[in-house]
């Protein structure tokens, strides 16, 4: 709160010796000049300013610029309290120097590598690509749960010719079967090559009518539901432990075939690398026998 008050106190005391221009120009995005710089807040040997924070303060209304203003204080206060104890408890046995040039060393081979791999790496996978590594690692694609492909219809019990229709869609005779849901069905799923957890097809339906046990392969159910007459055929069931299809998997796949091109990228440069600073004498290492 005290930090609060202070804040206000410096800004409108700036603004009755200055006027109603310093409102422009304590918000604007010009860095003020260090002499004219106003100190915010304090906290031991550190010191927040004003030409530190004015470019995150995005509102034009000086009020809400203030409220934002205190807001970014009151974290950078809060930060810094940390930062004082966690320097005050520090354990005396860490080179807090080491730990600095490790993560900077970390920090610049991280980001060089993005740049090395994104001059080489080809994001182009062809099915072919896809289905020559998914063959040769079909056993670290195991099922964790149930999948099925089926299709739904809904449509009103008071329809005609519904056991005629019933007859067809068990037939799969998909023309006469389109054909009468386009005129009479309330809503339908109909992507036969789409694979969906069981859980996920279940819930397509009434919960209290159809349980995950009703998805068997090759089976056809018709069940009323509240007027309506669900009609639900499975064409495919693959049980929990079985080797993942292809289609289910496929963004998995391409992902690990392009991590599997980074690796292979940096691999290939750093060795590179290596061999040049070799033949320029630039590497000395020093073992003892």
């Amino acid at each position: 709160m005290t930090c609060r008050i202070s804040i206000l106190l410096i800004i409108a005391s700036s603004i009755v010796i200055c006027g109603c221009e310093y409102i422009d120009g304590v918000f604007s995005k010009k860095r003020n000049v260090a002499q004219n710089d106003i100190k915010l807040a304090t906290l031991e040997d550190r010191d927040l300013y004003l030409s530190e924070v004015q470019d995150m303060i995005y509102s034009k209304n000086p009020s809400d610029s203030i409220i934002q203003l205190n807001s970014y204080i009151e974290s950078w206060v809060k930060r810094n309290v940390v930062l004082t104890e966690a320097e005050d408890n520090f354990p005396e046995n860490i080179d807090i120097t080491k730990l600095v040039e490790d993560y900077k060393s970390s920090l610049l081979l991280h980001n060089y590598r993005q740049i090395l791999i994104e001059k080489e790496l080809d994001t182009t996978i062809t099915s072919e690509q896809e289905r020559t590594y998914y063959e040769a690692n079909k056993s670290q694609f195991k099922l964790e749960s149930k999948l099925c492909q089926g299709r739904i219809a809904v449509i009103p019990e008071k329809a005609p010719k519904l056991e005629k229709f019933y007859r067809n869609w068990k037939k799969n005779d998909s023309t006469a079967v389109d054909t009468y849901l386009e005129k009479y069905a309330v809503s339908t799923i109909n992507q036969s090559d789409k694979w969906y957890t069981a859980d996920e097809f279940i819930s397509f339906l009434p919960h209290d009518v159809f349980k995950q046990a009703d998805i068997k392969k090759s089976k056809n159910l018709q069940k009323n539901h509240k007027n309506q007459e669900y009609f639900v055929k499975i064409y495919d069931v693959l049980d929990q432990s079985d080797t993942a299809p292809l289609s289910y998997i496929r963004d998995n796949i391409r992902k690990l075939i392009i991590h599997q091109r980074k690796t292979q990228i940096l691999n290939n440069i750093e060795q590179k690398l290596y061999q040049k600073y070799l033949k320029m004498n630039r590497i000395k290492v020093f073992t003892k026998e």
